[in-house]
């Protein structure tokens, strides 16, 4: 589900090199020791330093996900399939689901950024009653059609909720906290399958533990009656809790830190060298879509900028020359801000104010990034569409796994997921790689177990119960720990503005689900489940390899915050020189 990455900072300029204009080479970087004090270590978090919205959409998730797990994430399909004997009206029902999902994550994308999350969170409870209701019928009447109903009815109440849930929590953290949070709803979210696991697991093991129709549709309608508890904290969701970016940065506190005193004063070295007669800024012809913001002088190669924002700081943007800057139409400017410590000091960090500009950009910029990384959810999304309704068919019916087993294998891989998210963070500060080339990293070993689990043959040592239980929990472990991630990369390269749009836009992947569902069904009719999940790793393998692009551009959002604090304090000091040697001049 979805603590803070860490990522290697960019290059420095290179003094000696990049003052082309003839002048006095600048004097060079000195080395500084960048090993974090206590009081600059990440701050201990409570929910109380949240907004309301947050705690509030946790209890949500997890309550939601705990009474989904019990009837409809694997119990469904299984009954689908014993209702009519037939394993393609999985797909047809998975396709009914993701075309409802799309057209109401397309209208609540519309409405909820230009009237109100609130009200697109409330009809979306509205769908999920009217759809509970549904369910019962068809399980009562043993009626497939009205499963189908039920399922586009639920379609509707995912997509329209999951888009304005998705942009109201955005809106109520922090930027520099969000991939924290993110990871930790990412948690949340998969530990709450759990839950729903263990009491289908425990029903089933009391009733004799076999996959009989009247037993399968008991557990149903329990976990259909019990569902409505979730749409209480869904309700309570306000729009008035949002918080603005920058908000809660202290102004006037300063750092006071060794090692930031040091790299500062190194820096402050580094900005003091002359500046060139007629050097043209490179991202003065891509015009900004905002307000700009006044430029001091700068070194060649690089930029320091500074100007008061509304509701934040001094803004201090160090550019370095990279080979898809120049182009870049996103100028992601990194903003200072100060988090209380425990010790009631202020600890700083940074977040990045991305700023549209009209100019078409290079495929490695950071303004491609959010587009690279949807359309790799998209393929993503058509691998998964056509395997993961089927797992439990797998095992059910080619391994002859009974209901306890089926569903103890599912909290294991429930466990192994939160376990991996946990992890993950430390993962990312330790390769030094960044956010996205970490996923990446993950993905390619997912995608490997899942090859494994379907070529492999009955008598070799990959073909066995056991192993194939092994290869899927690996696989479903690391394939789902990283959406939280990925999800907070997205969110820090969007405007406000245009979150729920892009919480939409994740939501289309519901239609390719739509239809590779509807495809996997066929396939796993006429040639059975491993040719299924052969397909399926393949196009994820592919969709993996397009994140290389979105890796490059993202380097920048990984900038060390030490770095950044560093050279905010040396451009003030700079200025405080300049203003005293302005004054000195004038008397």
């Amino acid at each position: 589900m979805q603590p803070a990455s860490s990522a290697e900072a960019p290059a420095a300029p290179r003094n000696g090199h990049d003052n082309a204009s003839g002048g006095a080479p600048a004097a060079a970087l000195p080395a500084v020791s960048t090993a974090p004090t206590q009081a600059s270590q990440t701050p201990r978090w409570t929910f109380s330093s949240y907004s309301p919205n947050v705690a509030t959409t946790l209890c949500y998730t997890f309550a939601d996900g705990a009474f989904y797990s019990l009837w409809g994430m694997q119990l469904l399909p299984l009954y689908l399939k014993e209702l009519t004997s037939d394993a393609s009206t999985i797909g047809l029902a998975a396709t009914i689901c993701g075309v409802a999902q799309l057209g109401g994550a397309l209208g609540a994308g519309y409405v909820a950024d230009r009237r109100s999350r609130q009200l697109c969170i409330r009809a979306g409870a509205v769908c999920a009653v009217v759809a509970l209701l549904t369910f019962l019928c068809a399980f009562d009447r043993s009626s497939a059609k009205l499963v189908f109903v039920g399922q586009a009815l639920w379609g509707l109440y995912t997509g329209t909720t999951s888009t304005s849930v998705e942009a109201l929590f955005a809106d109520s953290v922090q930027q520099s906290r969000r991939t924290a949070i993110y990871n930790t709803k990412w948690m949340v979210q998969t530990l709450c399958y759990v839950v729903g696991y263990a009491v289908a697991a425990v029903l089933f093991a009391l009733w004799h533990n076999t996959w009989e129709l009247h037993k399968m549709r008991m557990v149903l309608m329990l976990g259909v009656m019990m569902h409505p508890i979730a749409l209480v904290p869904l309700c309570s969701l306000k729009d008035q809790y949002a918080v603005q970016e920058g908000e809660g940065a202290d102004r006037s506190s300063e750092t006071g830190h060794a090692s930031g005193a040091a790299v500062a004063t190194a820096v402050t070295a580094f900005l003091a060298c002359p500046v060139p007669a007629e050097e043209d800024d490179p991202f003065e012809e891509h015009a900004s879509a905002v307000p700009a913001v006044p430029r001091k002088a700068s070194c060649t190669g690089g930029g320091v900028s500074s100007g008061e924002e509304e509701g934040g700081k001094a803004v201090d943007a160090l550019r370095a020359p990279s080979r898809h800057s120049f182009a870049a139409p996103l100028q992601p400017t990194l903003i200072e801000e100060h988090t209380p410590t425990d010790g009631g000091e202020t600890s700083p960090t940074r977040a990045y104010n991305v700023r549209l500009c009209g100019r078409p950009c290079c495929l490695t910029s950071l303004a491609m990034v959010p587009y690279w990384m949807c359309t790799v959810d998209l393929l993503l999304a058509v691998g998964s569409g056509m395997s993961l309704p089927f797992f439990a068919v797998f095992f059910a019916a080619d391994c002859d796994v009974s209901p306890a087993g089926l569903y103890g294998i599912f909290i294991a891989s429930t466990l192994l997921t939160a376990a991996t998210s946990s992890l993950l963070p430390w993962l990312i500060m330790a390769c030094g790689a960044g956010r996205i080339p970490t996923v990446m990293g993950v993905r390619f070993v997912g995608t490997t177990a899942l090859l494994l689990l379907a070529t492999a043959t009955r008598d070799s040592v990959w073909g066995s119960r056991p192993a194939a239980v092994a290869l899927f929990l690996c696989r479903n472990a690391l394939m789902n720990s990283v959406f939280g991630v990925t999800r907070s990369v997205i969110m820090d390269c969007v405007a406000r503005h245009t979150r729920a749009k892009w919480s939409a836009f994740e939501s289309v992947t519901s239609l390719s689900w739509a239809g590779s569902a509807a495809l996997g069904g066929f396939i796993t009719k006429t040639h059975g489940c491993k040719l299924n999940f052969t397909i399926t790793a393949l196009v994820q393998l592919g969709a993996t390899l397009l994140m290389l692009p979105a890796a490059l551009g993202a380097r920048e959002l990984d900038a060390p915050p030490l770095i950044v604090t560093a050279v905010t304090a040396a451009e003030e000091t700079r200025g405080e020189v300049e203003e005293e040697e302005d004054e000195a001049d004038r008397m």
